[in-house]
């Protein structure tokens, strides 16, 4: 029937567990090794992504509130500028008032010269009107 032979029994058990040894040494042991490190390597990158997520994150709050400020630094500036420009132009408003006041009081004293002079003048007269009326009225 069949026959076994220990002796290639034996060398084949001595064979296969020299191929598990030379196997485990040879290519497991690195290509696990190799995993490992590999998979320390994603974990590494998953955290480094992490943290550039986050530090992205945190970059667009500092620039949310860098523009915040800087939109309430241009409105403040705005402001700044109105009032100024107001400033100036109530100044130069008053300015020209007081010169049309100036020229109007000019104008008035120069009113009341002429009218004081026609008046002076009408009353010097005054005698000729007179004496012109009493003819005009003798005659009629």
């Amino acid at each position: 029937m069949l026959d076994v032979s220990l002796t290639a029994m034996i060398t084949t058990i001595v064979v296969f567990l020299a191929l598990i040894y030379f196997l485990n040494i040879k290519l497991y042991r690195p290509l696990l090794l190799h995993m490992e490190k590999r998979e320390a390597i994603i974990k590494e990158d998953e955290a480094n992504a992490m943290k550039n997520a986050q530090d992205a994150d945190a970059d667009k709050a500092e620039i949310v509130r860098i523009m915040d400020a800087a939109k309430l630094q241009a409105v403040k500036i705005k402001q700044e500028a109105m009032d100024s420009a107001k400033q100036a132009a109530a100044r130069e408003i008053a300015e020209k008032k007081a010169a049309m006041e100036e020229d109007f009081d000019q104008f008035l004293g120069g009113l009341d010269e002429q009218k004081r002079n026609l008046k002076n003048d009408l009353q010097a007269k005054i005698p000729e009107f007179k004496n012109a009326l009493s003819s005009a009225v003798a005659k009629v």
